[in-house]
């Protein structure tokens, strides 16, 4: 074999070293992405934890209180359009400690829907009831808490009063629609028993599937981790040989 033939089989090998190892960089380096995330997330729960929840009113007018209540919903309603629920919440509650308002109640229990606290949302929506009995946002919110608690009847009571007040909501003929249609599967479903067994003997078997597939996954990645080590490994044993043998082919040629 030439020495040309040999410097490019080096090159080539030592290309497809590189290319191999090259993976691991990117997984260290998305490892880092992970990290800072993970940091960012910390930082945002130190800072949520310093904000207080209850402001002191002592010596305000009603005219400060209505102020500064109102200061405080208005950062709700910045942090629910950045996304940040649980910061919305905490201002929200700061309103709500110098002056319940309705707005803050309604808007503090979307937040809480946002975050699926159920139970903390349909307390919420129950405070606006009781300052506006026909508040349509409330009825709304709390036949969302009542779908996701499973009380269906009681989403159904809800989202009926909407229609009464608001004939043409779309948002309301949409939701009761869909409860009424979980009712009438409920119904169905326990009139059967035999069959809800067998559903439920069905899911068992299957999630059973599903673990001993992610097992034979896990065990497929760990043993695909060690087929690369070892081909790197055998890699840079020819490697070695090549350039032992490009040495020797390089300095017999000279010696000719």
């Amino acid at each position: 074999m030439s020495v040309i033939n040999f410097i490019l089989l080096y090159c080539t090998s030592f290309q497809l070293l590189f290319f191999l190892l090259r993976f691991d960089v990117e997984k260290e380096c998305s490892k880092i992405d992970e990290d800072g995330k993970e940091k960012t997330l910390v930082n945002n729960k130190a800072h949520l934890s310093k904000i207080e929840t209850r402001l002191d009113t002592a010596g305000l007018t009603e005219k400060e209180k209505d102020f500064l209540a109102t200061r405080e919903k208005e950062k709700g309603n910045e942090a629910f359009n950045s996304g940040d629920y649980e910061e919305a919440v905490k201002y929200y509650t700061r309103s709500l400690s110098v002056l319940p308002t309705v707005v803050a109640y309604n808007n503090r229990a979307q937040a809480e829907l946002k975050l699926q606290n159920w139970n903390s949302a349909f307390q919420d929506c129950e405070k606006v009831l009781e300052l506006d009995p026909g508040n349509v946002k409330a009825l709304l919110r709390r036949a969302t808490t009542y779908k996701h608690q499973n009380k269906l009847p009681e989403a159904v009571e809800d989202l009926s009063k909407v229609l009464d007040i608001e004939p043409d909501n779309e948002l309301a003929k949409k939701a009761l629609s869909e409860v009424e249609r979980d009712l009438k599967n409920s119904a169905a479903a326990s009139k059967t028993q035999t069959k809800g067994k067998r559903m439920v003997i069905q899911e068992v078997e299957n999630s059973e599937d599903e673990s001993g597939k992610d097992s034979e996954r896990r065990h497929e990645d760990g043993s695909g981790d060690k087929s690369k080590t070892f081909f790197i490994f055998w890699l840079c044993k020819i490697l070695s040989f090549l350039y032992d043998e490009l040495v020797y082919q390089i300095f017999y040629s000279f010696t000719l």
